[in-house]
């Protein structure tokens, strides 16, 4: 579902694993861009030809990565318009990084959103406490069942991120009802909807950039150490 938070959920979780000491290749699969404008620029995505953006992994099974302003930080940009052909799949988006975070669209159908669960390891949702968010949790338990049984048996589901909650009587009714229903399959961490990350956006810098210190920092901290923790989990059950 669009507008739920993943494209700032991606870029947040970059800024503070790139402040952790790890080299992070972000990837933009949404025709839209707008992972790819954040980093490098409005001028500069609309400017890219396709075979210097993720359609190059698409065509050639090369990863054309972009330097950002952030040391640490590279992203494999997407482009306005951008058109997937359905069965398209990725190379190995992790072998020379230590983390790689990939930003999809809203279409669950998308030749794209495939290509990500095909090429990935873990996948978190990010939902929105409304009716309509917590309607696509069955359609993503779907496309994750049907990739994962067939496709790629290495891939994890980590749970469903609760994104941009407000102090609303039918925000926390929604969180009751979805943890009820689905248990540890709901993220521990919630991100409240904040001024901060907003200004943070608007000024394109990660959260823990333009305010290192202050709840909205925190919770990004939070769902980072909570990611990694559930990883772990996966691991040591495999092992």
């Amino acid at each position: 579902k669009g507008g739920v938070g993943k494209s700032s959920t991606v870029i947040n979780l970059a800024g503070h694993l790139s402040d952790e000491g790890l080299s992070v290749r972000v990837i933009d699969l949404d025709n839209q861009a707008s992972c790819s404008q954040f980093w490098l620029g409005s001028e500069k995505v609309e400017s890219l030809r396709p075979d210097a953006t993720i359609e190059a992994a698409f065509r050639s099974g090369k990863l054309i990565d972009h330097d950002t302003e952030f040391e640490r930080v590279k992203v494999v940009p997407s482009h306005l318009g951008m058109v997937i052909e359905k069965g398209a799949t990725l190379p190995r988006l992790a072998a020379d990084v230590d983390v790689c975070l990939v930003d999809t669209p809203p279409d669950l159908l998308s030749p794209a959103v495939r290509a990500a669960l095909l090429a990935s390891d873990f996948v978190v949702s990010p939902l929105d406490p409304e009716a309509f968010g917590s309607q696509s949790i069955v359609s993503v338990q779907r496309a994750l069942h049907d990739v994962g049984v067939m496709h790629n048996s290495n891939l994890r589901f980590l749970g469903f991120l609760l994104n941009r909650k407000e102090r609303l009587s039918i925000h926390s009714a929604i969180e009751d009802v979805l943890r009820r229903l689905h248990g540890q399959l709901v993220f521990d961490t919630v991100i409240p909807s904040l001024a901060a990350f907003k200004e943070a956006a608007a000024t394109r810098k990660p959260i823990t950039h333009y305010q290192n210190k202050g709840k909205a920092a925190d919770c990004i901290r939070a769902l980072s150490d909570e990611v990694f923790a559930r990883m772990e989990q996966f691991r040591k059950v495999a092992a």
